[in-house]
């Protein structure tokens, strides 16, 4: 087919077939074939993936090449789940001190999970995160030894809580997988504390480190089995901070973390929190 036969305003670009097929010179992709081919630096990423851990400027490198991607991000799914797992494979090793640099490593690896949930979105990257029970407290200590006040670590801290945020959602109660409970019943700080600690802390955070506490918090505090003594703290624990922070950063985490908790939580169970969440709203509208 020329130009001159084309018919007026006919698209030259690949055809949509029903069933989600694209028609290329005859032949049938489906849509995640067809986007596969359109990411010409795929080699050169997946090159400097499988180098990153040793490579101090590797991570630029990819961000530079991602950051093309932002109008066009689904062009990245068929390379997403392959991208990510390399990632978490970096951060998982940096967690068990098992890398040259841990530190550094864990660092670049970070900053380039920060640029894919840039790029396509926290909530489409999360989902090829590894989701294992034995790496819940590995990560919750990883995230615990990180420096809230430390800048440059922020990518770290938000990388870590995402990972976390799919990590508490295992399907059966946190206290099973507790180790302190298991070894010092009754005495020390639990596990779900520890999470309510941490994200606490980096509600306070000026960007995106912030947004991962409050999707954090929200996804803890709406499993069936905290949505009454630990809900209800959290809400009481809200109320007596807005009252008395001077960080002007904190109301606005805490007041994203209540909105995620009405968005994901089971509405049969909050019903009875709506009070108490009022009062808070409201008081601080009256002020």
């Amino acid at each position: 087919e020329t130009p001159s036969n084309r018919m007026e305003g006919e698209d030259p670009s690949p055809q949509m077939e029903a069933g989600g097929e694209v028609e290329l010179g005859g032949a049938e992709k489906t849509v995640h074939e067809a986007f596969e081919s359109f990411v010409v630096e795929a080699k050169e990423v997946k090159e400097l993936l499988s180098t990153l851990a040793e490579a101090p400027e590797g991570n630029v490198r990819i961000n530079n090449i991602l950051d093309k991607y932002q109008e066009q991000s689904q062009l990245l799914d068929p390379h997403l789940e392959e991208m990510v797992t390399k990632l978490m494979g970096i951060v998982r090793s940096a967690g068990a001190g098992s890398l040259h640099d841990n530190k550094a490593a864990l660092r670049r690896a970070s900053s380039v999970l920060y640029t894919v949930t840039k790029v396509r979105g926290f909530k489409t990257v999360v989902k090829f995160m590894p989701h294992e029970v034995q790496d819940l407290e590995p990560c919750l200590d990883l995230l615990d030894a990180q420096d809230p006040a430390d800048h440059e670590t922020w990518e770290t801290r938000y990388a870590l809580l995402l990972w976390l945020s799919i990590l508490v959602m295992v399907p059966f109660s946190l206290s099973t997988i507790d180790s302190m409970l298991c070894t010092e019943p009754g005495g020390g700080e639990g596990l779900v504390e520890r999470i309510e600690r941490v994200g606490k802390a980096c509600l306070s955070d000026p960007g995106r480190t912030r947004d991962g506490a409050a999707y954090l918090l929200s996804r803890l505090l709406t499993r069936p089995d905290m949505e009454e003594d630990t809900l209800v703290g959290f809400l009481q624990w809200s109320d007596a901070t807005l009252r008395s922070t001077s960080n002007t950063f904190l109301p606005t985490g805490i007041y994203s973390t209540l909105a995620n908790v009405f968005k994901y939580g089971q509405r049969q169970s909050l019903l009875d929190k709506v009070p108490l969440a009022l009062s808070i709203l409201s008081r601080d509208r009256d002020e």
